[in-house]
């Protein structure tokens, strides 16, 4: 009896190679859908440290083109007066609560991505948002050490910076990294 089945898969080891192959391909491609659905689920429940709710993004295209101040260098104050216009104009309706600039991106809309260096180690593709002092009580942010920098900080030769816990645990482990100047001199956690 088991050698007629032999010979049967013999007879058909055409097939059954196929067969092998798609329950092969269909394992992997399994595992990685649901390596996909059990990642996304875990970071679903890790907390955001701030509050989405009702708090709105609007992207303002502030270029301008060629032909205005062309050469003249009076593009990014003008640019930089635009935005400060629209901000003052959307501040000013009774539905708006507050509002705050975020230059680079807004959170999961990784656009702007360095690497960052504290004596020997490094923390590749951290994302950065460059934000003004506003920024904390519009997504209710709470801190868990140090303070929001304000217009003091950047009378400094460092430009200050507010981490996550995240990258506080990368760069510094458990030592505090308040005041800490990381990336050769270049930013100040606050």
């Amino acid at each position: 009896m088991i050698r007629s089945i032999f010979k049967m898969m013999w007879k058909r080891r055409k097939s059954v190679r196929m067969m092998l192959l798609e329950m092969f391909v269909s394992f992997i491609l399994l595992f990685a859908l649901s390596t996909i659905i059990i990642k996304t689920l875990g970071n679903r429940l890790i907390p955001l440290g701030y509050d989405h709710e009702n708090v709105w993004t609007l992207t303002l295209d502030t270029s301008i083109s060629p032909d205005d101040n062309a050469g003249t260098g009076n593009d990014s104050i003008a640019r930089l007066e635009i935005s400060d216009l629209i901000m003052k104009e959307v501040s000013s309706m009774k539905e708006v609560a507050a509002v705050a600039k975020n230059i680079y991106n807004v959170p999961y809309n990784d656009i702007y991505r360095s690497d960052l260096k504290y004596g020997d180690k490094t923390c590749y593709n951290v994302t950065y948002n460059a934000t003004d002092g506003t920024y904390p009580g519009v997504m209710n942010l709470k801190m868990q050490e140090g303070r929001w920098f304000d217009a003091d900080d950047a009378a400094g030769k460092e430009i200050p910076i507010v981490i996550n816990g995240g990258l506080k645990e990368a760069l510094f482990g458990e030592e505090p990294a308040l005041n800490k100047v990381i990336q050769a001199g270049l930013y100040k956690v606050t």
